[in-house]
């Protein structure tokens, strides 16, 4: 998200004027007011055309290839993936939303996404944010184990091109 001053507030046009409805959450640790009006859109369509935070893909539209992955808390409850194209951003008031761009930075990435970059786990770079806010989310699990995350690396690793892999 852009740096925006904490009293930012985004009105959306709205297409209903009799239905206005403000919601307010946070974007990557920034505050969001939105007042909804007869528009329907999804999460994902907010956050890549209101903050335009394009790592969040679509490309299903479906909940099927995780592209469109963000993290989501709702006040204060551990944070959960979601598909960001199925959820209404009306069902987002009260929430903190994390996209792969407030897990870190290009100048100081988080250790998922060092760890991309590092191991060469990137190919097009399409489904790469969707990656690392899943890996994310599979590492902030209480229960991890090394046999996990070995599992995890594998998959990955089964899905790089032989041409790629090292070696």
């Amino acid at each position: 998200a852009q740096d925006l001053p904490p009293d930012y507030d985004l009105v959306m046009a709205a297409k209903d004027k009799e239905a206005k409805r403000q919601i307010q959450f946070k974007v990557n640790g920034h505050e969001r007011i939105v007042v909804l009006g007869g528009q329907n859109i999804t999460l994902a369509e907010y956050l890549r055309e209101y903050e335009y935070l394009t790592g969040v893909k679509l490309s299903c539209q479906e909940g099927g290839c995780g592209v469109c992955q963000v993290l989501l808390s709702i006040e204060g409850q551990s944070r959960v993936l979601v598909n960001s194209c199925l959820r209404k951003l009306a069902a987002c008031d009260g929430c903190e939303i994390w996209t792969n761009q407030g897990l870190g930075t290009p100048i100081a990435p988080s250790k998922v996404q060092q760890a991309l970059i590092d191991c060469d786990g990137s190919q097009c770079g399409f489904c790469s944010s969707g990656m690392v806010t899943a890996l994310t989310y599979a590492l902030e699990q209480p229960n991890v184990s090394a046999q996990d995350i070995e599992a995890i690396r594998q998959e990955i690793y089964a899905d790089v091109p032989l041409a790629q892999k090292p070696g």
